[in-house]
């Protein structure tokens, strides 16, 4: 959870606020006030201003030595807010013998304070010191700024002592919407915001108990067109802007179609699921189908599902105790939900992968639960077409994942061009044949076939979209993926794509769907060794637990939270960094999870330390200097390193307890 950093933050920027409020802090503490304090000594022999500040609140007087540098004695006091605060001046020379004194009596407020001149009066010599007491004036430029998500802006602090002369010293910089937008320092007066998700936030810079503010409006990119495979690297999907697209994502069951013990179904909650999703800046989603209407293979009760892709017409009533299905006329309500929901995710910047089919749709699974066979239009009792999807009569359809009946296939073909027509013209789609289908060649020629009838069908069309295969399950294997002709591949763990995933070649674009690697499981690790490997990954999400079948689960759970919210942390990153340039390079970096692209100029390095810690990162390739910062997935803070220099290997040490990101870059 990352609440109290940002309560932090604000806790931080409340301190430094110039509004006017009562001297009271937490636990009715006096509320204490930083102050600049500033003395010409041109013409004296001045080496050290002593300031000491009393009241009747304050039982010991406070001291504070203001040493001369350069002929100006210039610092700040800390002095807790309140009415007649005597502030006494003495002056010393370099023996300790005092030369000037002066004093006065103020109001000290919280926040900022108007300037006041004290003169102290020589004790030798003519020449008197005026010395100015005050406020630091603060303010950020440009004041404001409109970004993309993903884009970055440099923020510029001035800090103006109570004289109007400028200030050195380290700002601290503040985002009151983290999830808005992003800072952290890039030098001693600047800061560097990266947009996040859009909305709109306040940047604040803070320095000597004084704030400056910056207004930030973060902005939804339209999408440049559909995505394709990336030319230039194969890894990651593009669009017409040329950059590599990085998704990151979740999903759960009932996104798409209503299911529930009772008929119908309770509704879910779409536009709560999508402002979910945009709070964890997330930018994919499977969208799932079931084929059946009734049971399922992980339940024994009774599970309605609606809506269906066909109409219920009868004559005759299927086996749930409805009208049978038209297999030749298709549902408007159905298709029109499927159209209007793959818009509004694109209104918050959200692709969506269509499932086609559903290998859970039509066999028990082996589980010896539920079947949901017998709910299926294509079962022989349910259609009025004649259309029998189990013709071996065992109780279970996976002959309609196969080429066997070419009735059938006809009839999916249709469906498939059906859903096309609804939404080719949407840049935010993807397609999934099917999810989980049994293996077995026939199978994988089945799904060999529907990858075709979706490429032969949209190269007609205004738009062609990516096309995926996902894990066959059970006897499903990765080999038959990457030598399919789909876009993309979600595999299984074969080869350890959950603990230690094989980085990705470019032979396909892979989405890392923990469904296909072991269910409701994943992990903050995970998602980092991902994208350092150039994979995508995705998230198969309890969500609410409003899917009957699963039990109860809380939506704030920290175990999910953590994932969720370290994938946004990953997308964030991945949109910051020239992503088309970058490759798996493990042999980089001591961890071996390094994405690199290690040339003489425009050099980056992304390195993830599992384990925290410390990483030796070979930047042979890359002489001269580099900037390098640390981001700590743990708690979201970005943490800048400094510099170093290239053209050989460097250890770096994480500046915190547990894993951590390493960026370096020139």
């Amino acid at each position: 959870m990352r609440r109290p950093i940002t309560a932090t933050l604000l806790s931080l920027v409340a301190l430094g606020s110039c509004l006017p409020r009562e001297p009271a802090g937490v636990d009715s503490r006096p509320v204490q006030t930083t102050l600049y304090i500033r003395a010409v000594l041109t013409g004296t022999t001045v080496a050290t201003v002593v300031v000491e500040v009393s009241a009747s609140d304050i039982p010991t007087p406070l001291v504070f030595n203001i040493s001369a540098v350069n002929g100006v004695a210039a610092g700040t006091i800390r002095v807790s807010a309140g009415s007649s605060r005597a502030i006494a001046l003495r002056a010393y020379d370099a023996g300790g013998v005092e030369t000037h004194t002066g004093a006065t009596v103020v109001t000290i407020r919280p926040g900022t304070n108007p300037a006041v001149a004290i003169v102290l009066t020589p004790l030798t010599g003519n020449v008197p010191i005026t010395v100015t007491l005050g406020s630091f004036s603060m303010s950020v430029t440009p004041e404001s700024a409109t970004l993309a998500v993903g884009d970055t802006v440099r923020l510029t602090a001035i800090v103006l002592d109570p004289d109007g002369n400028p200030v050195t010293g380290q700002v601290v910089w503040a985002s009151l919407a983290p999830a808005v937008a992003s800072v952290v320092s890039a030098g001693d007066q600047s800061g560097r915001v990266t947009a996040v998700g859009p909305g709109q936030t306040t940047v604040v810079a803070v320095f000597g108990g004084t704030a400056g503010p910056a207004a930030i409006t973060v902005t939804q990119p339209a999408f440049a067109g559909p995505l394709r495979v990336s030319p230039d690297n194969p890894r990651y999907f593009t669009d017409a802007s040329g950059r590599a697209i990085f998704l990151a994502g979740a999903h759960t069951w009932l996104n798409f179609q209503d299911a529930g013990f009772t008929d119908p179904p309770p509704p879910f909650n779409w536009t709560a699921y999508l402002d979910f999703l945009l709070q964890h800046h997330l930018n994919l989603i499977r969208l799932w189908r079931w084929e059946q209407a009734k049971w399922s293979a992980e339940t024994p009760n009774d599970l309605w599902f609606d809506p269906m892709p066909y109409l219920r017409t009868g004559p005759g009533n299927a086996r749930d105790g409805k009208l049978k299905f038209d297999l030749t006329r298709f549902n408007p309500a159905y298709f029109a939900r499927m159209r209007r929901r793959v818009i509004e995710a694109g209104q918050r910047g959200i692709y969506v992968s269509i499932m086609l089919f559903d290998g859970w749709s039509i066999e028990d699974k082996g589980l010896g639960i539920g079947n949901p066979w017998p709910g299926h239009p294509f079962h022989r009792d349910n259609n009025i077409n004649g259309v029998d999807g189990d013709p071996n009569a065992d109780n279970e359809g996976l002959e309609t994942h196969t080429l066997q009946d070419p009735a059938v296939t006809a009839l999916q073909q249709a469906y498939v061009r059906k859903v096309v027509d609804a939404v080719n013209d949407l840049d935010n789609v993807l397609y999934e044949i099917s999810n989980e289908t049994r293996g077995g060649p026939a199978a994988v020629a089945w799904q060999e076939q529907m990858i075709q009838t979706v490429k032969q069908y949209e190269s007609g069309k205004p738009k062609q979209h990516p096309v995926g295969m996902t894990a066959l399950w059970p006897g499903g294997n990765n080999p038959d993926l990457f030598a399919s002709t789909a876009d993309w591949i979600g595999p299984n763990d074969d080869g350890g794509y959950l603990v230690n995933p094989p980085a990705a070649d470019g032979s396909k674009v892979i989405i890392a769907d923990t469904d296909h690697l072991c269910g409701l499981c994943g992990d903050e690790p995970w998602v980092w060794m991902s994208l350092t490997r150039g994979l995508s990954p995705m998230l198969m999400d309890p969500y609410d637990g409003a899917f009957p079948v699963l039990g109860t689960y809380d939506l704030n759970d920290p175990r999910w939270e953590q994932i969720r919210t370290n994938l946004g942390y990953a997308l964030t990153l991945a949109t910051r960094i020239n992503l088309v340039a970058m490759q798996p390079r493990g042999d980089l970096a001591s961890t071996g999870f390094c994405l690199a692209n290690p040339v003489a100029s425009g050099a980056e390095y992304l390195v993830y330390l599992p384990a925290g810690g410390s990483v030796t990162v070979d930047l042979t390739a890359t002489p001269g200097p580099l900037t390098f910062e640390w981001f700590l997935p743990g708690t979201g803070q970005t943490v800048a390193g400094g510099t170093t220099s290239g053209g050989a290997s460097h250890t770096f040490t994480a500046p915190a307890p547990g894993d951590a990101v390493l960026y370096v870059h020139d």
